[in-house]
């Protein structure tokens, strides 16, 4: 990791190639710097940033009572410091990852968007352990396989345009609909992957809660 006044950098691991990011606090093409990180992640992950829905990086302070994580939206301001791109927190996270970064996702479908949408995830590769998953970060998703599959679903406007035609308007509950419509897509498999329902399962207090996340169906057999 490299660290000047003006210019912070660090390494980024996304699907086993590693990428050189470069922030440049004195950038005047950019009004709001946390629009620069996002300019910077899109030709890696191959997802245009409208659909980003922001990112996530780790917070080296959490467990002084702040947040794990430092949540960067396109919406923020330099007001808003939870929601924008601190110079001071960014070097203490990357200071604190030596320099280095998996690059995790996870991905949603949007029903009052009409879009798949994707959030980013700036984990330290030290708090993955070797062969191992993390609770942001799963070997078994995290394959070029996987996310291309992913992408292919963001990026397909048809596809999504087809799953918001059929969510009813007003749903009492829209956020299911809208996952039941993806099963029957065959897409909700790749917005919950395994491992992730893995965790949440011993995370939740409720054996009601754990039980229905336990024995959640994410796709169906009949449909390719």
């Amino acid at each position: 990791m490299e660290k000047h006044d003006d210019v912070s950098t660090f390494q980024l691991e996304f699907l086993g190639e590693y990428h050189d990011i470069v922030i440049d606090w004195n950038d005047d093409k950019y009004k709001y710097k946390e629009t620069q990180l996002f300019e910077l992640l899109e030709p890696i992950t191959g997802i245009p940033r409208q659909y980003n829905i922001n990112i996530e990086l780790y917070n080296i302070n959490h467990r002084n009572g702040g947040f794990m994580y430092h949540y960067i939206s396109k919406q923020a301001s330099g007001s808003d410091f939870r929601n924008s791109l601190n110079s001071a927190a960014t070097c203490n996270s990357i200071r604190n990852a030596e320099g280095r970064f998996h690059l995790a996702y996870r991905a949603y479908y949007d029903p009052w968007f009409g879009h798949t949408r994707i959030y980013l995830i700036l984990l330290p590769e030290s708090l993955v352990p070797e062969g191992a998953c993390h609770y942001d970060f799963c070997r078994h998703k995290n394959t070029k396989t996987f996310f291309n599959k992913l992408k292919n679903i963001i990026n397909n406007d048809q596809l999504n345009a087809k799953i918001a035609s059929l969510i009813t308007p007003n749903a009492e509950d829209v956020r299911r609909e809208g996952r039941e419509i993806c099963k029957q897509f065959n897409v909700l498999q790749y917005f919950h992957s395994l491992c992730i329902t893995q965790h949440r399962e011993y995370d939740f207090e409720s054996e009601a809660v754990r039980i229905v996340i336990g024995d959640m169906k994410l796709y169906l057999r009949t449909r390719g």
